[in-house]
C-alpha cells in the first residue's frame, strides 16, 4: 500500500469479515484470545499467511481462501501452543544427549591420541602404500 492511500471501501468490509471469523473462532474454541486479525492481500506471496507478534497475517485476496487460510493459522496456532512444552522438553533432552555424546566423543579421541602419537614419534607406523 503506497503512501497515503486507504483500503477500499470492499477491503475495509473483507477485514471485517475475517475480524468476525476470527470472532467466532475464539468463541468456539475458548482461546485464542490475545489473536487479532490483518490482511494484507497479496499477488505472487509465497505464503498465505502466519501467525507472529500476537497477529495472524493474511495475504490471500480471495474472500474464501482468505477466511480458509485465517482458520487454518488459527488451529495451527492453538495446536502449536499446545505443544509447546513439550518441545522445550525435547530440546532440552537433545542438547543433554548431544553435551554427553561429544564428552564421550572427545575421552575416546584422547585416548586413541594417547595410543598413536607414541607411535608416529618412533616411527613404528606401518603404512601401505
Amino acid at each position: 500500500m503506497g503512501r497515503n492511500k486507504r483500503p477500499s471501501r470492499k477491503n475495509c468490509g473483507q477485514e471485517d469479515a475475517l475480524k468476525e471469523v476470527l470472532s467466532r473462532l475464539k468463541r468456539l474454541f475458548n482461546e485464542g484470545h490475545e489473536l487479532e486479525v490483518v490482511w494484507i492481500p497479496a499477488r505472487g506471496n509465497k505464503i498465505s499467511g502466519e501467525v507472529r507478534d500476537g497477529k495472524i497475517y493474511i495475504y490471500e485476496s480471495d474472500p474464501l481462501k482468505a477466511e480458509e487460510t485465517l482458520t487454518h493459522e488459527f488451529v495451527d496456532y492453538l495446536i502449536a501452543k499446545a505443544i509447546h512444552p513439550y518441545l522445550s522438553i525435547v530440546n532440552s533432552v537433545i542438547k543433554l544427549v548431544n553435551e554427553q555424546a561429544y564428552e564421550e566423543k572427545e575421552k575416546i579421541v584422547d585416548r586413541l591420541t594417547s595410543v598413536i602419537l607414541p607411535l608416529v614419534k618412533k616411527g613404528e607406523m606401518i603404512i601401505d602404500e
